[in-house]
């Protein structure tokens, strides 16, 4: 109140006492182009123009989508979150065509195959228990497999038209490799723990990161698929 008062009896600025100036910084002199500065000096600024880019965005389609992909040759493919129908159009959002009327509720998350022509659909069940179909898209309809119920990862190849995924048996996960239609199933390895997500990114190699966790530190494994070696990356 006391420093207050004094710069109101004294006229003077408050950024010049100590304490007050730690509130109420001096602000910079305001100089015009061409103009006088506060100190009564003519001073030329020359403005630096910035360029801003022009961003266009598209509306592809007007509903919820699950997830998109990029079927190639200006293309995409994406499923519609309401119906689970999938869907196929340019970039633009023109030249649509549905790939399939097959109705699957509930999808919250899409890993998509080789060409996009295949994909895995996680999605809620009735009971509000996680399925995982490994999807075709053929004609007009979706055909394909549903994975075991234990199954705790999924992930298709974008190489080949294969799929890997996770299966939990007796605290185990037991890792397979087969066709996207379920056919020529392999396990590859049988793992102590069965919290692992599953990625595949190149032909030779599978890669396990463990599941999140505040308590411990993450994982991350490479499985070789020929000679099924696990090595740790992280």
């Amino acid at each position: 109140g006391g420093a207050l008062a004094y710069v109101i009896f004294s006229k003077k600025d408050a950024s010049e006492i100590p304490i007050i100036s730690i509130f109420f910084p001096k602000s910079e002199p305001l100089i015009n182009e061409g103009g006088e500065n506060e100190n009564g000096k003519i001073e030329i600024i020359t403005k630096k123009e910035v360029k801003k880019r022009d961003e266009v965005l598209t509306v592809i389609y007007d509903n919820p989508v699950s997830s998109a992909s990029n079927a190639g040759s200006g293309f995409l493919r994406y499923l519609d979150k309401t119906a689970g129908h999938a869907y196929e159009s340019d970039f633009h959002g023109d030249n649509v065509s549905k790939l399939s009327n097959t109705t699957i509720l509930n999808i919250f998350n899409v890993s998509w195959g080789k060409d996009s022509n295949s994909a895995i659909l996680n999605f809620l069940n009735n009971e509000g228990k996680i399925q995982n179909f490994s999807a075709e898209f053929s004609g007009s309809s979706t055909a394909g497999f549903f994975l075991p119920e234990n199954t705790v990862s999924a992930e298709a190849s974008k190489i080949e038209t294969k799929i890997a995924y996770i299966v939990k048996e007796n605290g185990r996960g037991i890792v397979f490799v087969s066709d996207t239609n379920g056919k020529n199933k392999k396990q590859i390895i049988s793992l102590p723990l069965s919290e692992f997500s599953v990625v595949w990114r190149d032909k030779e190699n599978l890669y396990l990161i463990s599941a999140p966790s505040a308590l411990s530190k993450g994982f991350l494994y490479s499985l070789n698929l020929k000679t099924k070696e696990l090595d740790k990356i992280y």
